[in-house]
């Protein structure tokens, strides 16, 4: 099933709105980028993948001020389960 059929069937699946903001990142298309990644962080502000995505997003939109805040939301736990978004959020907090 493509991302755009899963949000069509259920709005709510976090996995499709970041697959659809990837793809939108990928053809630069970063306005609609950022608002996938937006709802699927607003739909799971604990998974480190969307966190670290959606704060890379932003890092490049010039949006730096909210990074930050994005990587803060995640909890110290749910970090320790992704060893590999762990490293990539602490280079975009050093950056």
């Amino acid at each position: 099933m493509s991302a755009e059929r899963a949000v069509d069937l259920d709005p709510v699946v976090r996995e499709g709105h970041a697959m659809l903001g990837f793809l939108a990142w990928t053809e630069g298309d970063l306005d609609d980028a950022i608002a996938h990644y937006a709802r699927a962080w607003a739909l799971d502000t604990t998974d480190p993948d969307i966190a670290v995505d959606y704060a890379s997003l932003l890092q490049q939109t010039g949006a730096e001020h909210e990074v930050s805040a994005v990587l803060r939301r995640v909890p110290d736990g749910a970090w320790g389960a992704d060893p590999d978004a762990a490293a990539r959020a602490e280079d975009l907090a050093a950056a």
